[in-house]
């Protein structure tokens, strides 16, 4: 028992050092986040299956630790169309909210089993592309409602 308790005791001041590196619980609160991925285009669109086109929505990323504000951030006179293999749709913005862009009244419901790009290109920035493909329509024979 007592070379138990002497060998805790020469293995205490071992075992409560700090860890190395990122291990450690004393850091600085920047260390907590990798490298800033700032003032970056951030979309935000959803297709629906037989729902009409989405609005699209531009935004710009902050900074960890910066207050963030909307329409602050918002992506402003930016060209937005969304296109499949035979058709193009050239959004517009919507002047009631800032980086919003809306689809021509016109547009036809979202297919289902079909390729969708998004190509928005912004003042001074690099292009942006999306591409997704719609899955089919879903099919439900049965539906039941259990009752507790």
């Amino acid at each position: 028992m007592f070379i138990c308790l002497l060998l805790l005791a020469a293995l205490l001041p071992h075992l409560s050092c700090s860890a190395p590196g990122p291990l450690s619980a004393d850091r600085e609160a920047a260390e907590f986040f990798g490298p800033s991925e700032d003032d970056l285009i951030v979309v935000d669109a959803v297709l629906i299956v037989d729902a009409p086109l989405p609005p699209v929505i531009l935004r710009r990323t902050a900074a960890p630790g910066v207050p963030y504000a909307a329409a602050a951030a918002a992506v402003q006179e930016a060209s937005v169309s969304i296109h499949t293999s035979d058709e193009l749709f050239e959004y517009h913005p919507d002047l009631s909210s800032a980086g919003r862009y809306l689809p021509p009244d016109d547009a036809p419901p979202v297919e289902p089993d079909r390729a969708y790009e998004l190509r928005v290109e912004a003042p001074d920035e690099p292009l942006v592309r999306a591409t997704t493909q719609t899955p089919p329509r879903i099919r439900i024979d049965e539906l039941l409602l259990l009752d507790d």
